[in-house]
């Protein structure tokens, strides 16, 4: 699984209806769909798919057999007492976190640092409301990520960076505004934090 596989997949998992047009309980047999999708744009490189069939099985004695991985997923969901939704991002985000983490190579988030790091690093001199939206948005995915994540620090900073920058634009909001020096401090202090966890 590569780095980019992880970040897709997370936000799958949270967000399958963006992907698939269909809520997992009304519809998870589009959640099987769009896996194999997946898997066969990947090449090879994404065994996601396999390896939750697998832990199903293994955790759960649920076999994938005629009825698929969808009616394995029900099966599966049932005997944990959990909604298939629920059930699904549990058992999705244990194998991203596994694999992400392992070895401590912290792949998602050191991922993400490496991100906002070339976000901060084209930091414009004039800000509106889409620069904050988006760095926010990659900060609040991050808040959910439940594996090895951003330091208390590191997450205080970008917080109170987004924190003032929203002051900043909040009489204006789309029109552009002018950045001054203490967020641009700001700024630059989370980039230094980010660069010394960061891993190569």
């Amino acid at each position: 699984m590569r780095d980019w596989d992880l970040q897709v997949l997370f936000h799958f998992i949270r967000r399958t209806g963006m992907y698939t047009g269909a809520s997992i309980d009304k519809d998870h047999k589009s959640i099987d769909l769009f896996l194999m999708a997946y898997e066969m744009g990947a090449m090879g490189e994404c065994d996601f798919r396999q390896r939750l069939i697998n832990q199903l099985a293994s955790k759960y004695g649920v076999q994938c057999l005629s009825d698929g991985f969808p009616k394995q997923l029900e099966i599966a969901s049932s005997r944990a007492n959990q909604s298939i939704k629920d059930f699904f991002i549990n058992e999705s985000e244990e194998i991203l976190i596994a694999e992400s983490d392992k070895a401590n190579q912290n792949r998602f988030v050191n991922h993400r640092r490496r991100k906002m790091i070339e976000q901060l690093e084209k930091f414009p001199e004039k800000i509106n409301i889409n620069w904050v939206s988006n760095f926010a948005t990659g900060v609040r995915e991050l808040k959910d990520w439940k594996g090895v994540n951003l330091t208390i620090e590191e997450l205080n900073k970008a917080e109170v960076l987004i924190e003032k920058t929203n002051e900043l634009i909040a009489p204006l909001m789309m029109e552009l505004v002018t950045v001054p020096a203490q967020i641009t401090i700001l700024k630059d202090e989370l980039i230094e934090l980010l660069r010394k966890n960061v891993k190569l």
